[in-house]
Formats: C-alpha cells, sequence, structure tokens
C-alpha cells in the first residue's frame, strides 16, 4: 500500500466520523413518524385515559307491554351510555316518582341495557290503584355510576281494567262491573251503584219529580268507600240514603255534592 493510499483513506475515515458526529448533536433535520397527532399518552393516535368524570346518560327507555292491568306485569328497558365505558355504570333503581320510594333494582342485561320487571300488585302496594277508566302512574327511572354521577328520567305507566273502573287495587269486569264505581276522595262517596246486592240498610221517604220510592242497596263499592250505601236506581239523589253501620241519617244528594257526610 502506497503512502498516498494510506493517507486518502485516513482521509475517508475522518469525514465519516465528522459527518456522524454532527447527526449526533441534532444537526440533522428530524421526520415524523406519523401524520396524526399525538395523544396524551404520548403516543400517535391513542385515545385518552378515562378520567372518570363524566355522568353516565339514559338514551332509551322502553315499556313492555305499553298497558298494564290487574294481575299482569310490564318490562322496562333501559339503554344507558357512559362516555367512561360501560363498565363504569354501577346500576340503576326505579322509584316513585318523588324518587323517594324504591321499587327495586334493574338488571344488567348486557353492556349498557338493563331491565326490571314491575307488577300491578307492587305498584299498589305503595299507593292504592284507583281510576274511572284510565290511570297513569309517574315513575323515576335513576342511574348512577362508580364515581356516584347519577342520570334520571321521569317516566309514565298506563294502567287500565278494559274500560272498566278500579278501585282499592282491584279492576271491575264484565262479571261485576258494579264493584266499585267512582270514588271521590274528598266525601268517600261511590255513585251510580246498580247491583242488586241487599244491605241493612236506612231508607227515606222522601221523593222528588223524577224517582218513586226504593229500597236501598248496597253494592261492594259502599264497603270499599267506606260510608255510604249508593241506591239501586243511579239517578235517584234524593229518594233513598243510608251511612253504614250507623244510625245517622244524611240524603244522598250530601254525597254528589262533596258535602260533609255521616260520622
Amino acid at each position: 500500500m502506497t503512502p498516498f493510499s494510506t493517507r486518502l483513506r485516513i482521509a475517508i475515515l475522518l469525514l465519516l466520523l465528522t459527518v456522524a458526529a454532527a447527526c449526533a448533536r441534532g444537526g440533522g433535520e428530524s421526520v415524523p413518524a406519523s401524520d396524526e397527532p399525538a395523544s396524551a399518552t404520548g403516543g400517535a393516535g391513542g385515545e385518552a385515559p378515562s378520567s372518570g368524570t363524566s355522568p353516565p346518560e339514559i338514551r332509551l327507555v322502553a315499556v313492555t307491554p305499553a298497558v298494564l292491568s290487574e294481575g299482569e306485569s310490564v318490562t322496562i328497558v333501559v339503554a344507558v351510555d357512559d362516555p367512561d365505558g360501560p363498565d363504569d355504570i354501577l346500576g340503576g333503581r326505579l322509584l316513585d316518582a318523588t324518587g323517594s320510594i324504591q321499587l327495586g333494582l334493574f338488571e344488567r342485561q348486557s353492556d349498557g341495557r338493563f331491565s326490571y320487571t314491575v307488577s300491578w300488585q307492587q305498584l299498589d302496594a305503595y299507593q292504592e290503584i284507583a281510576f274511572e277508566q284510565v290511570g297513569a302512574r309517574p315513575l323515576r327511572v335513576l342511574f348512577i355510576d362508580n364515581q356516584l354521577h347519577q342520570a334520571s328520567r321521569d317516566i309514565q305507566l298506563t294502567l287500565e281494567c278494559r274500560g272498566y273502573p278500579a278501585c282499592q287495587g282491584h279492576c271491575a269486569s264484565a262479571a261485576a262491573p258494579d264493584l266499585c264505581s267512582h270514588c271521590d276522595d274528598d266525601a268517600l262517596c261511590c255513585q251510580a251503584a246498580r247491583s242488586q246486592v241487599p244491605a241493612n240498610t236506612l231508607c227515606s221517604d222522601q221523593l222528588n219529580l223524577f224517582t218513586t220510592f226504593k229500597d236501598c242497596v248496597c253494592n261492594q263499592c259502599a264497603s270499599v268507600c267506606g260510608k255510604y250505601c249508593v241506591p239501586t236506581n243511579a239517578w235517584v239523589t234524593e229518594a233513598c240514603y243510608s251511612c253504614l253501620s250507623t244510625s245517622c241519617v244524611q240524603p244522598l244528594s250530601a254525597c254528589f255534592w262533596k258535602q260533609p257526610g255521616c260520622g
């Protein structure tokens, strides 16, 4: 090897070392690894870690069947979303409209889907079911997450007795259409009873232009409402009257006009 070639090799080696040192000091231009922005974790395109500060969201409430009658139940299905993930949902409760009475706990069916079945008897147990044609029972659906954040929605169940009234949690029917006519909460009166159920009653000899004297009879509605025995003829207003289990005499019109009754 000649002295010239030796010097040439040394010169090339020194040049390579100089370039390598410059790159090590950051002298070279950097090239991004991805066009995607970096996430909070420092990775490209990754999701930020859950902070657990977002409340759940009730997305849907469905009731099946849509109408509830005596002896039946309805299933309430609730779809719940949580920005922190489905595992962050702790559970849900079915409450009365005030939120003070709990009827039951929702059961988890799948991620974000819960259900609970409530019966006519349950609704009547905490508040007596009574209506003339169709009833409505307001309720509240409440869900919480692991951080105790809450989400609620007010719903309303429809109650009916196939066109008949309900009183004290029971439906009248074709077999017993006068099980209970409309009960007035103020005077505790039953109106327009038509069944022929004999009872020990006191009858008046008062007459008006539209009626004739009839014996008083009581149906089951009278015992349910607790005070008044309603006459057989629904149009009688003054001709017949009675107070249950008392010797007090009061015109039936006092019932209809919501005046204070006996006892």
